[in-house]
């Protein structure tokens, strides 16, 4: 039967919401279409019979839910913090989007606002979902009560191309994994996938596809979300727990990830990886990995990122696989030992990371010193000539690019090689 207004002896109307659900650093759209003429059943003899028809479709019962494997559900982190009847919601999304469905379905009354959070916690809880594109909301209503809602999804891909695009995904993950080091713990495999992301993708706001994984293990180039969602999907594939979640960063909207490293979380923002992604470090540096963003605890993290009020991330205070602690990068001391140490990093920089290295510091008073040492009395340059000296690494020893990031005691130094 046709969905249409209705001038009868009651009023029925089927309000059409259309929500699309662009995530990332993009805003949500709604539309409300005007209503067509009346039928001329409705507005004359039969109108009745027509209000008659109508509420026996919407009285029908839904079919009985087709049961999703507990493994799956288990997943699911952000399903687990909503109440029965949005999970219900929740799971008759994901089937329908797994089956790629595009015939209308039969949901509990929901609130459009609620329902479009929703439909981000199951894209959120399953980035290999990258084929659906967004969902129409029909609402039909008897004067002001509404009598059934059901819900209409849309694709970005047919099936045919939906099938092509997991192939062609699914060869760039066993690409990346092939060069997954064997015997790496979880911070090992998670420091090989961001600095793979980071590699591997640029960060580009008019990347085709850039709100799914699609734009990075395909196109190579996205924004937040996407390489958010394509973090996730290899954590996970690599047994590391790991979600998304989306907030504000420096005030802008953003995606970033939460991991779980023998099990305590850390924060990570994959695009920032990229310092092409990370503001006012984009002009600094070029070809390196941004790892000031990578395994940080959220007293540090949430100085520039708050996460929307939707999501429930949990607290990460745990330091031991946070990125300073693991590569040595904390300072406790400008002595003979502490000058070693930072010529540790200066060289390891240089082997790894086109010449990049992060000094941090947990005390104010040493920071200020380092600052005063090495950039105002230029000390650096002398530890950059004795690395040269001593270890017979080629490399500049009369310039050096430093910065200092916005409320973070951290000092991060660019050493140049050279052929010479």
């Amino acid at each position: 039967m046709r969905r249409s207004w209705i001038r009868a002896a009651g009023f029925l109307a089927a309000l059409i919401i259309f929500v699309s659900l662009l995530g990332g650093c993009q805003e949500i759209s709604s539309l409300l279409p005007q209503a067509p003429e009346a039928t001329e059943a409705a507005n004359g003899a039969g109108g009745e019979d027509v209000l008659q028809d109508l509420l026996g479709l919407f009285l029908e019962e839904s079919a009985e839910e087709e049961a999703i494997p507990d493994k799956i559900v288990d997943s699911w982190y952000h399903y687990r913090y909503l109440d029965e009847s949005s999970q219900t919601v929740y799971r008759a999304l994901y089937r329908n989007i797994v089956k790629m469905n595009t015939e209308e379905f039969a949901i509990p009354e929901t609130d459009a606002d609620l329902l479009s959070s929703i439909y981000q916690k199951v894209i959120y809880d399953n980035p290999q979902l990258f084929w659906v594109d967004n969902f129409v909301l029909y609402t039909y209503s008897l004067g002001s009560s509404t009598m059934k809602q059901t819900i209409a999804l849309t694709y970005a891909f047919s099936q045919e191309e939906k099938e092509d695009r997991q192939t062609r995904i699914e060869r760039e993950i066993i690409e990346i994994f092939a060069g997954l080091p064997a015997e790496a713990d979880d911070y090992g495999k998670l420091k090989y996938l961001f600095r793979t992301l980071a590699e591997r993708t640029s960060y580009n706001e008019e990347a085709p596809d850039n709100q799914n994984i699609c734009s990075v293990f395909l196109h190579h180039e996205s924004v937040c979300q996407g390489y958010a969602m394509a973090m996730q999907l290899l954590a996970t594939r690599a047994g590391i727990p790991c979600i998304t979640v989306s907030g504000v960063a420096d005030g802008n909207a953003h995606a970033w990830n939460i991991v779980w490293a023998d099990g305590e979380p850390y924060c990570v923002d994959p695009t920032w990886g990229d310092p092409y992604g990370v503001p006012g470090v984009e002009s600094y540096f070029e070809d390196v990995v941004w790892y000031a963003c990578f395994m940080v605890p959220s007293e540090r993290f949430d100085r520039s990122h708050t996460a929307d009020a939707g999501f429930v991330v949990p607290e990460c205070t745990a330091e031991a696989n946070t990125y300073y602690v693991r590569e040595n990068c904390v300072i406790t001391s400008l002595d003979e030992a502490g000058e070693a140490q930072i010529k540790d990093l200066l060289v390891g920089g240089l082997q790894d990371n086109n010449g990049l290295c992060f000094l941090y510091f947990e005390d104010e008073g040493l920071f200020e010193e380092a600052k005063r040492s090495f950039i105002d009395d230029g000390e650096i340059y002398r530890l950059l000539r004795e690395i040269r000296d001593e270890r017979g690494i080629s490399l500049e020893t009369g310039s050096v690019y430093y910065m200092m990031p916005d409320d973070e005691k951290i000092l991060v130094f660019q050493a140049i090689a050279t052929d010479k």
